[in-house]
């Protein structure tokens, strides 16, 4: 997954790369997260869901964009 996000002038873009990275990673695996034993494959990622989330985040300002590649071939964009 490839982001392009603007963050709110205030946040320190280094930081909250890496934190937007963990944010993702939370939203798409959230089982990898929690003590539930429960892992559903059979999900299919909604990006514009994915785009609410993250401009949700309170250090988000905007999404500008938003690339799913798979083996490095884009599948979805937004």
């Amino acid at each position: 997954m490839e982001t392009k996000v603007k963050f709110f002038e205030q946040y320190d873009e280094t930081f909250y790369t890496q934190q937007l990275d963990e944010d993702i990673k939370k939203y798409i695996s959230p089982w990898a997260f929690t003590d539930s034993k429960d892992i559903d494959f059979n999900v299919e990622l909604n990006v514009n869901h994915l785009v609410n989330y993250l401009e949700q985040l309170y250090y988000v300002d905007y999404v500008d964009e938003i690339k799913i590649l798979v083996n490095n071939i884009i599948q979805k964009k937004h």
